[in-house]
């Protein structure tokens, strides 16, 4: 007996195929403590590090696309968003010392404000097509120029712990093998999901904000946590901030045109195919012309309807505790705190009401 039959007759397939979405939430979480521990000192800054989570969250969505499951790769970067915004920021208030001053906020992180609304008024008007994509990218450019970082401060009480930096090229390689290592956690993921199937209930919003975005979102929140390196309160929120606005206005932008390419490099095989099973003498057939005229079209996707009725509501709902903090009208404390986390497991029973009405 091969080593192959042994495993299959030995292990009942839903059984390994949950195991990969074991695998893949662990492989996940090491990818962003990889990418996110080796992040140079002398280079710390909110803007790299929210960079560094959105190739993770990039790298897992474009995966999905190319394994045809466009819908978890475009609800994830919505449901990173939404959970960097109410539990990242929530879990953060709770986990540091914050200042007592009401003004220490940034006014900046406001910003991720428009960027919900755009990708809210996107969705709902149907296809996600060049001009919200335009909108959104525009709108991102416009706000990563406008974004104004406020002296950092360690807070008393915190203490600063700043690592000895590994050598440049090491610290490369390493962003790179954490990036390699977060799609190929996505690969498990979609040859996992098959055995959440079983039952009828659809797997990939489930699998998006019950393990992908949490597994991507905790490395990034750990490494924000005293001691807190070179990071002080502001620029701790400011990764948090950045990092949903990225996801919003550039990555969710970069997975719709990966799809809408998809489609037609799809339509060009198919009309390719049909093309071939004609003869040379054969004039072209209307299937021919019909296909390859569809293969020339770009399909733009649309967003799938559960982040629109619950990530993104939640956002929005998010944003109204994110707001007064940010413009310095009240300082925080455990009530937002507690308010932003309910926010999110509002999110996950949310989804999961939506996908059991479904069903």
């Amino acid at each position: 007996m091969t080593l192959a039959a042994f495993y299959t007759n030995a292990i009942p397939p839903t059984t390994l195929r949950l195991v990969l979405l074991g695998a893949s939430a662990f492989m996940l979480y090491g990818a962003g403590r990889l990418v996110m521990g080796v992040v140079p000192a002398r280079a710390d800054r909110p803007t790299l590090r929210a960079l560094l989570g959105a190739a993770l969250v990039l790298a897992v969505a474009i995966v999905s696309i190319v394994m045809g499951r466009p819908g978890i790769g475009l609800h994830l970067p919505i449901a990173c968003a939404a959970a960097a915004m109410t539990f990242g920021i929530g879990s953060l208030i709770l986990g540091r010392t914050h200042p007592s001053d009401p003004s220490a906020g940034n006014p900046s992180w406001a910003l991720v404000a428009p960027a919900i609304a755009i990708t809210l008024f996107a969705g709902l008007s149907g296809r996600f097509d060049a001009m919200p994509i335009a909108a959104l990218i525009a709108f991102g450019v416009a706000a990563m120029f406008a974004w104004r970082e406020a002296p950092e401060v360690i807070v008393e009480g915190e203490a600063s712990h700043v690592h000895r930096d590994a050598p440049t090229p090491l610290v490369i390689l390493f962003w790179i093998g954490g990036i390699a290592l977060a799609g190929l956690a996505g690969v498990l993921v979609m040859l996992g999901l098959p055995g959440l199937e079983t039952s009828g209930i659809p797997s990939d919003p489930l699998a998006v904000v019950f393990l992908l975005a949490p597994a991507i979102l905790v490395p990034i929140f750990f490494e924000l946590l005293p001691p807190c390196k070179t990071l002080g309160w502001d620029g701790s929120i400011s990764v948090l901030a950045k990092f949903a606005l990225i996801n919003l206005c550039f990555c969710l932008p970069l997975v719709a045109l990966v799809q809408a390419d998809a489609g037609v490099i799809r339509g060009l095989w198919l009309a390719n195919a049909i093309s071939n099973t004609a003869t040379a003498t054969q004039p072209a057939t209307a299937e021919v012309v019909a296909a390859t005229d569809a293969a020339t079209t770009i399909e733009f996707p649309s967003l799938p309807a559960i982040p629109l009725r619950s990530d993104l509501l939640v956002l929005a709902g998010a944003m109204l505790l994110i707001v007064p903090l940010a413009a310095g009208w009240q300082k925080p404390g455990g009530l937002e705190a507690a308010a932003l986390i309910a926010c999110y497991f509002l999110s996950l029973g949310l989804v999961m009401a939506s996908v059991l009405w479904r069903r």
